[in-house]
């Protein structure tokens, strides 16, 4: 908190009221005020800086105050912006506060920035002894620590000034809080605290008017209605007690406001291509919208005209839907705030009265990251109450050149009302790339046959396809299809009665277009719907059928955010946010996905691999789909299917393997949940499934990935994929260490089939099988003793299901055995050489001690301080001296959540104690 140094006293002479206004101001000289870094103290002025600042100025008590005026300069240094601040005023003496908060100017640079505000109310009254006291409250929304600073935003000292407007104690108090609602084309409600009287003036009159030649007109009501106004005209108007005769207060400050329009008689469209939409001249304007809609927004986070003046490759659409070249409306995040953030843009007033059956159509756009969700209302009382008739949550293109979807929403139930429309986007997590675009937006008569919509893809085969869609109101629906760009009514047309519908005729691995009309009876068809971009798959596939990705079809893209490539007869979930791949990735991060392919265990071998790019918080969590080709399994008489996979990475939630018949019904399979490796380097693991159920069928395997959407450790990798005959004694899976002592380990696994016995071989880490020592296993778990302490072996399983019929081997498992035990006393200070600490990595700890492996957070030695700046010890205990070691937990490269990590000793014998 801080004081003031200078004070200002003037005079004024106001000859409407006689009464002298006299003007005392105040500077702020103690220095530069310090700005709080928040998110949240950016939407009003609900919230407090905790390094505001304070400023007296010294109003003799008595007089009474009529207004204050402000100014000051918010300088953004370094790396701050001058749209990155937020401040506003408030009287401590009276405890009040602006209503609005101030923004700084939508500049994202360094510079000064001079706010000025006049007609503030926050200490109209009687000022007590001793002057009044005021804050002003600053914020930033980029921070460099400390929160409260002066190195990014400040206040500039000597900058802030405020001046209040005083005069004698009158008679007849003038009122206070004037507010205007229910703004209508031809009135406006006008609404004030007395100060004290039970009539009142208003004097009102076009915007710029000289005060007393307006209308004057008494009032005895509060509120007031203001009737006969103008549509679309700014007026500003002032209010004044009348005590008595010839006893009146001074008049308030002008305020004004803008009557709206007059209703639009539908039918009406708006496809925001005249002049009165614009984008304005760069990135930072707010641009131009009809003056006959509303917006408003927060956190620059608004509804603007399209397209942008930088158009972004990762969201919005490539053009407009009316012609391709025109105008749209979209929502863009110029800064960032609290979330959610939150654009609304509002339609005029429309009379239905001359419609029988109103409906609405629309059609949008919203392919991004960061997209998150639209809705659409509806008022019947000029926005009084909102009533939501169409809501869609998530991206829906995926692509800027993906097509505008139609929305049609039936308005019977409004039939001769006036409404209006109100689109909302909302957007609950940070980034730039989720632009929500509208164009074409009417209403009109609904036909007699309405459309169908949402025309979608459900399953596809070789020569068919299963399609949905929502109904229109009949029962029967014409379908056509053609090839890619057809015009309808060339194409092959087909009536189907059922909804999903089967589409059939098709030729294999072919594109198609296709298109829907509701047949509401003879010779009443609806308009038809579409087109649906299809492509059938590819003919079947024979077994024995393998795949390793080693094919140039395979391709993660040149960028790390490109979508990459696969086969053309395997299909994937068109998404850009969470994508099957061909991998190794264009960049390998360090805390998820494989070092190595399973086929070739080198760098440069392939697989395909599921990839998020970017996290989103406050978003559901993702899932992206692998399809396989057709497989033909009538060759085989018990067909298993086997794959390898790798799902290293902390944000895996799972994955799923399903598997179709062409039904449209998928069969769970297989489900592996989290991550199951936890390094780059670890082995992959086997996956066998039965596929008897199956034999004869011809299938589609689908590899189904879900992670959290907050982050990007998500990779979960397929390998030599092989649908082929099941051997006659089934191999065993998931074999796992479960237990160690210092001679002995015990192992378990999955068994193959109905094996009761098995071969188990161990040796040296990297022995050869059949170069270990074998004994036979009869029960599970299974202990091997009389091994060596502190020691590393390989061990491997196979099943026996008779004579002469053993299994393939499965392993290794990989373990060592513990450390004899140390007598105590017994004393470890981390100073000899087994204990190593390596800069920005884990170190090496002695084999007796176990630890923690993650890739992120450790237990590691140290020596002269830690990795991190601001944490841990400089010394160590032992010795005192920065040469000494210590061991300590470190999170290698910084952690967005709560973790852990432990440490363990060697086995400790206590009996000699």
């Amino acid at each position: 908190m801080r004081t003031l140094l200078s004070v200002f006293i003037g005079a004024l002479f106001c000859f409407t009221t006689n009464a002298q206004v006299t003007t005392t101001s105040a500077t702020f000289t103690a220095g530069h005020i310090e700005t709080e870094f928040s998110t949240t103290a950016t939407k009003d002025t609900s919230n407090e800086s905790a390094c505001f600042g304070t400023l007296n100025v010294g109003v003799p008590a008595g007089r009474y105050v009529v207004s204050v005026s402000v100014t000051y300069g918010g300088e953004a240094l370094g790396s701050g912006w001058m749209s990155e601040q937020f401040s506003y005023l408030e009287c401590a003496t009276t405890g009040l506060k602006e209503k609005s908060i101030s923004s700084g100017p939508p500049v994202n640079s360094a510079g000064v920035f001079v706010y000025n505000r006049a007609n503030i109310d926050i200490a109209n009254g009687v000022a007590p002894a001793g002057g009044l006291d005021f804050n002003l409250h600053a914020f930033r929304t980029f921070s460099t620590p400390p929160s409260c600073n002066t190195q990014v935003n400040r206040i500039k000292n000597n900058s802030w000034t405020v001046t209040v407007h005083h005069i004698p104690l009158p008679s007849c108090f003038r009122p206070n809080n004037v507010a205007v609602s229910n703004i209508q084309a031809n009135s406006v409600d006008l609404s004030w605290t007395t100060g004290g009287a039970s009539n009142w003036q208003i004097e009102y009159g076009p915007a710029g008017f000289t005060p007393g030649t307006g209308t004057l007109i008494p009032v005895s009501t509060n509120p007031f209605t203001l009737n006969g106004l103008s549509p679309q005209t700014v007026y500003e108007f002032r209010v004044r007690d009348s005590c008595g005769v010839g006893d009146v207060s001074i008049w308030t400050s002008m305020k004004s406001f803008q009557t709206g329009c007059s209703a639009v008689m539908a039918p009406w469209t708006e496809n925001f291509d005249s002049g009165t939409w614009s984008a304005g001249p760069n990135f930072n304007s707010n641009g131009t919208i009809d003056t006959c809609w509303l917006r408003n927004w927060n956190n620059g986070f608004l509804m603007k005209t399209g397209p942008p003046v930088f158009s972004s490759n990762f969201t919005g659409p490539s053009g407009d839907h009316t012609t391709g070249s025109a105008k749209y409306i979209f929502s863009e995040a110029k800064t960032f705030g609290a979330l959610p953030m939150v654009a609304r843009i509002e339609s005029p007033l429309v009379d239905l009265s001359a419609l029988t059956v109103p409906e609405l159509t629309f059609w949008y756009h919203m392919f991004g990251l960061n997209v998150d969700q639209l809705d659409v209302e509806i008022s019947q009382n000029n926005g009084g109450t909102w009533t939501n008739i169409f809501n869609r949550t998530g991206q829906l293109q995926t692509a800027k050149t993906d097509p505008w979807k139609e929305v049609i929403v039936n308005l019977a139930a409004y039939a001769n009302a006036t409404v209006k429309l109100r689109f909302t986007v909302t957007q609950t997590n940070f980034g730039t790339n989720g632009d929500v675009a509208i164009d074409d937006v009417s209403i009109h008569e609904a036909p007699i046959c309405p459309r169908p919509q949402n025309l979608e893809e459900i399953f596809i085969w070789t020569n068919r396809a299963t399609l949905g869609w929502t109904t229109g109101g009949a029962s029967n629906w014409q379908i056509e299809h053609g090839p890619p760009g057809f015009i309808p009514g060339t194409g092959t047309i087909s009536s189907v009665s059922s909804n999903p519908g089967i589409l059939g005729g098709l030729s294999p691995a072919t594109s198609y277009d296709v298109y829907i009309r509701d047949s509401c009876g003879p010779g009443n068809v609806s308009l038809w719907q579409g087109p649906l971009r299809i492509k059938t798959r590819c003919a079947a596939f024979g077994t024995p059928y393998t795949r390793d990705f080693q094919g140039v079809a395979y391709s993660p893209g040149i960028f790390f955010n490109d979508t990459g490539t696969i086969n053309s007869c395997w299909r994937r979930d068109n998404l850009i946010n969470y994508v099957w791949k061909g991998g190794p990735p264009t960049f390998s991060p360090f805390n998820t996905g494989p070092d190595f392919d399973h086929t070739f265990g080198n760098s440069s071998g392939k697989y395909v691999f599921a990839q998020a790019i970017g996290g989103v918080v406050n978003s559901p969590n993702r899932v992206t789909n692998l399809q396989s080709s057709l497989i033909n399994l009538t060759a085989l008489t018990d067909p298993q299917l086997t794959f390898w996979y790798h799902m290293f990475g902390s944000d895996i939630l799972s994955l799923q393997v399903r598997i179709s018949t062409g039904n449209g019904v998928w069969n769970l399979e297989r489900t592996i949940s989290g991550q199951q490796q936890s390094a780059k380097s670890d082995p992959w693991n086997e996956v066998i499934i039965d596929l008897s159920a199956y034999t004869g069928d011809t299938i589609v395997v689908e590899f189904r990935a879900r992670s959290l959407a907050s982050g990007t450790a998500s990779q979960i990798a397929i390998d030599d994929l092989n649908v082929g005959e099941a051997p006659s004694c089934p191999k065993s899976q998931n074999l796992v260490v479960t237990a160690t002592t210092n001679n002995s380990i015990t192992l378990n696994w999955l068994p193959g089939g109905t094996a009761s016995f098995w071969n188990v071989e161990y040796g040296p880490v990297g022995f050869t099988p059949g170069n270990g020592t074998l004994l036979t296993a009869t029960t599970q778990p299974f202990t091997i003793g009389s091994l060596s302490p502190n020691t590393a072996y390989d061990f491997y399983v196979r099943d026996s299901c008779g004579v002469g019929d053993v299994a393939v081997w499965t392993g290794p498992a990989t373990d060592s055995t513990e450390c004899n035990p140390v007598s105590a006393p017994w004393t470890e200070n981390f100073e000899g050489t087994a204990f190593l600490p390596v800069p920005f990595a884990a170190g090496s700890i002695a084999s007796c001690w176990n630890r923690t492996v993650t890739g992120n957070y450790i237990w590691t030695p140290g020596q002269g301080g830690t990795q991190s700046f601001g944490t841990g010890p400089d010394v160590d205990h032992t010795l005192g001296t920065s040469s000494g070691k210590f061991i300590y937990s470190e999170a290698l490269f910084g952690v967005a959540q709560s973790i852990s990590g432990w440490l363990e000793t060697p086995l400790i014998d206590l009996t000699p104690l």
